[in-house]
């Protein structure tokens, strides 16, 4: 099952995230859901409730670029 076009539209955000920021996608998923499967879900179709999509846009607008980098690290 494809995912629905505004899961498409956030898996592009959350992808493009992960590129700046060195993050991997099951990482990623941890740090949001404590799921590092999230984001492989959400590509085969899964829909996310709206408080996971809460969680992750406010993460990906308050972690900081030094919060990245400790964590990589």
């Amino acid at each position: 099952m494809k995912p629905h076009p505004s899961v498409k539209a956030l898996l592009a955000e959350i992808d493009t995230f992960c590129r700046k920021s060195g993050t991997s996608r099951t990482g990623f998923g941890r740090r949001v859901a404590r799921d590092g499967h999230l984001i492989d879900r959400l590509r085969r179709g899964s829909m996310p409730t709206l408080t996971t999509i809460e969680r992750i846009k406010r993460y990906m607008h308050t972690v900081t670029k030094e919060q990245q980098r400790i964590w990589r690290d």
